[in-house]
């Protein structure tokens, strides 16, 4: 069978994905959070979770998403530990959480091998406090990897007025 031609409109395509998650020795590293991003899980209508671009700090090419689900109570722990790898005290109590404070700050995280499509890469296993890195494994060189265009426009999405409003920075 033949495939037929389409016409395809590449007005506006990028020239790749926003991660470049490349493979780097197993280890802890710092990181840089770039953008957040409001994203549905894949197969679920209403589940959004946020996810990250973080970018290894001094080779800012290489890119790793985290996803945070912030929709079940049972994943707080991980929206915690994001905003206190980051440096903001977070109180135990009911808060609204704004993670587009996030964009900017340097995290500490455990970086470990994944296989997707038979090809390893890296994946973020846990965050902590970038003081918490006491030496990053040597990064493996790949001088071909193209750059990545991250993108900063953040919708913010709606207001809760039900929640305390806390300004994480402040705090």
């Amino acid at each position: 069978m033949v495939a037929t031609a389409k016409i395809i409109d590449m007005t506006n395509v990028k020239d790749r994905g926003q991660f470049n998650p490349q493979r780097v020795p197993a280890g802890d590293y710092r990181l840089i959070v770039k953008a957040v991003d409001d994203h549905k899980k894949e197969g679920e209508k209403t589940s959004v979770q946020w996810v990250f671009t973080l970018a290894l700090a001094g080779r800012e090419r290489l890119t790793y998403p985290y996803y945070v689900n912030h929709t079940d109570a049972k994943f707080a722990w991980k929206v915690r530990n994001l905003f206190i790898a980051a440096g903001m005290a977070v109180p135990k109590k009911r808060v609204k959480v704004d993670p587009n404070k996030l964009v900017g700050k340097t995290i500490g995280a455990a970086l470990d091998d994944d296989e997707y499509e038979g090809k390893k890469k890296s994946v973020i296993t846990a965050t902590f406090p970038a003081s918490d890195v006491t030496s990053s494994p040597a990064a493996s060189s790949n001088d071909d990897a193209e750059d990545v265009e991250v993108e900063d426009d953040v919708d913010t999405g709606d207001d809760d007025a039900d929640l305390d409003e806390v300004d994480l920075e402040e705090i």
